[in-house]
C-alpha cells in the first residue's frame, strides 16, 4: 500500500510510533462485522465472537454475500463496521440524561442512525438527515429495513437547522473527512487524498458543526467521529468547536482490554490495535443549562389521523395513528404524531413513520415497510413461510408457486423473518416485493450450509 508522503507525516505527528505497526495492519484484509437488530435479529442464532464495545455487533469468520441471505434483506442485522458501533456505549448516557430529540446530520448510508433510533425511548425522535440528494434513497431503504416508526428523514443543508432553535437534546456530526482510516477496504481513497483535500475536509467539517450548533440546547450533547487519522480533521477540530463554540469535551467509559486509544479526552480506533477500521470518536457537552429539548417545534398544532374505519388501519398496532399523503398511507406513532408533522415546516422531509399502504383504485395495497417495521399487527396477515431457494425468487421479484396458499395478501417469511408481501388472486399469486429492492445477481441454487448466521457463504460477493 503506497501511502503518500505527506499523509505519513500527518499520521507520524497523529500517532508517533504506531505508524509502522499500522502501516503492516493495512497489509492484512479488514474484519467484517454486523450488528443484528434488537427485536428482529434474535431470529438468528447466537454469533460467538461479539464487538466489546457493542452488544449486539457480531464479527463474522468470512465475508458472506449478504445480497443472496434473505435476513439481511428484511433487517435481522446491518453490515456495519465494527469501529463505527462505539456510539453504541452513550446508551446508558441518553438514559440518564433524559435524551429524546436527537439529530444525525450525516446520516447515510444509516447505520448509525439506526443505532440512534435504538437507543432512543418510545417518546423520542430521531432525524436521520442525508445532504446529498443522491446518498437519500440508500438511507431511506436501509432505515425501513430498521422499521422504526420515530424517524424523521430529511434532505437539508445543515444550516437549514438553525431555525430549529436549541430544539435537540443531542446531534452527531459523522462528518464528510479524507478517508484515511478507510484506505485498505477502499483504496480509492489513497488516490483521492491530498494535503488541499485534508484542509478542505477540515474546514467544512467546521461549518457543518457550526451550523447545526444553534440547533443544540446548552447542556446538550455533540456527538463528533470521523475515518480518518490525522489531527487536523480531529483533536485540533475539538479543539475549535470548545474554544470557538462554548463546548466541553466529556468522557466516555471503555475498557482498557478494548485496545482503544484515548488521546486529549477523545478515542481513536487504530486497526493494529482493534479489530475494527480507523476510526475517531469525540463527545462534547454545549457549555450552559437548559431544561429537555422543548419536544415540539414551535408552532406546532395537533395533527388529524386518519378515521379508524379505515381499512389499513386493521394492519397497525392501536398507538400508531394513520396519515395519508395523497395515495400513501403512513403510520406515526400517535403521541409523537403533531410534532413529527410539524417538522416538516422546517426540513425537506423525505420520508417519516412507516408507510403502511397505498391507495390503487378501491383497493388498499400494503406497503413492503410495513412487514419490515415494529408497527404492523403479527396477526394482520396470513404468514406463508419460503424454503431458501422461493425466498430468493420472491426477493427477485420472480413469479411464485406457493401451494395451498390463502387468498388474498400473505405475509411472505423466511425463518421467521418477514420480507414483504405477495397477493394470491386464485390464479396466480402476484409478487408485490419492490421493483427498486429486487435482488438483480443470478444466484444458484445451493442448499444452505451450517453457519452461525444461517448466510450463504460464497466468497466475496457480499
Amino acid at each position: 500500500m503506497q501511502i503518500p508522503r505527506e499523509c505519513m507525516a500527518l499520521w507520524r505527528e497523529a500517532m508517533g510510533s504506531e505508524c509502522d505497526a499500522l502501516l503492516a495492519c493495512l497489509e492484512e484484509a479488514p474484519p467484517v462485522s454486523i450488528r443484528l437488530h434488537p427485536q428482529k435479529g434474535r431470529v438468528l442464532p447466537e454469533y460467538p465472537i461479539l464487538v466489546s464495545w457493542c452488544p449486539t455487533g457480531r464479527y463474522l469468520s468470512e465475508r458472506p454475500s449478504f445480497t443472496l441471505d434473505p435476513h439481511f434483506h428484511a433487517g435481522a442485522y446491518y453490515v456495519q463496521e465494527a469501529s463505527s458501533m462505539f456510539l453504541a456505549q452513550l446508551a446508558p448516557l441518553f438514559r440518564e440524561q433524559g435524551v429524546k430529540r436527537v439529530l444525525d446530520v450525516c446520516a447515510a448510508p444509516g447505520g448509525k442512525a439506526g443505532l440512534l433510533a435504538e437507543m432512543l425511548p418510545q417518546d423520542g425522535i430521531l432525524v436521520a438527515n442525508e445532504v446529498i440528494r443522491s446518498r437519500v434513497g440508500v438511507l431511506c431503504e436501509n432505515m425501513a429495513k430498521w422499521g422504526y416508526a420515530h424517524v424523521a428523514i430529511t434532505n437539508n443543508d445543515p444550516k437549514d437547522f438553525a431555525r430549529m432553535s436549541h430544539y435537540f437534546d443531542a446531534i452527531l456530526v459523522d462528518a464528510p473527512c479524507s478517508g484515511e482510516g478507510m484506505f485498505r477496504k477502499e483504496p480509492q481513497a489513497i488516490q483521492e487524498w491530498s494535503p488541499e483535500a485534508v484542509q478542505l475536509c477540515a474546514q467544512r467539517q467546521r461549518r457543518i458543526v457550526a451550523d447545526v450548533w444553534e440547533a443544540l440546547r446548552p447542556g446538550g450533547y455533540l456527538i463528533y467521529s470521523s475515518c480518518t487519522f490525522n489531527r487536523l480533521e480531529n483533536e485540533e477540530n475539538v479543539a475549535w468547536m470548545c474554544s470557538r463554540l462554548g463546548a466541553s469535551v466529556r468522557p466516555v467509559p471503555i475498557d482498557s482490554d478494548w485496545g482503544i486509544v484515548e488521546q486529549e479526552g477523545c478515542y481513536r480506533f487504530l486497526p493494529h490495535r482493534v479489530q475494527g477500521e480507523g476510526f475517531f470518536f469525540a463527545l462534547l457537552q454545549k457549555n450552559g443549562e437548559e431544561p429537555l429539548s422543548r419536544h415540539k417545534p414551535p408552532g406546532a398544532k395537533k395533527a388529524m389521523p386518519l378515521n379508524r374505519q379505515l381499512a389499513p388501519s386493521n394492519w397497525v398496532q392501536e398507538y400508531y395513528s394513520l396519515f395519508a399523503k395523497n395515495e400513501l398511507v403512513k403510520a406515526l406513532p400517535s403521541a409523537l404524531a403533531s410534532e413529527m408533522l410539524e417538522l416538516e415546516i422546517f426540513l425537506r422531509v423525505v420520508q417519516s413513520g412507516v408507510a403502511v399502504a397505498r391507495l390503487k383504485g378501491k383497493d388498499w395495497i400494503p406497503e413492503a415497510d410495513l412487514a419490515l417495521s415494529q408497527v404492523m399487527r403479527p396477526d394482520a396477515f396470513p404468514a406463508v413461510e419460503l424454503d431458501l431457494t422461493t425466498a430468493r425468487r420472491y426477493l427477485a421479484r420472480e413469479a411464485l408457486v406457493i401451494k395451498d396458499a390463502p387468498l388474498g395478501y400473505l405475509l411472505i417469511q423466511y425463518q421467521g423473518s418477514r420480507l414483504g408481501f405477495a397477493k394470491n388472486i386464485g390464479s396466480r399469486i402476484n409478487n408485490l416485493y419492490p421493483k427498486s429492492g429486487r435482488i438483480r445477481m443470478d444466484f444458484p441454487n445451493l442448499i444452505l450450509p451450517k453457519h452461525s448466521l444461517n448466510l450463504l457463504v460464497i466468497g466475496g460477493l457480499g
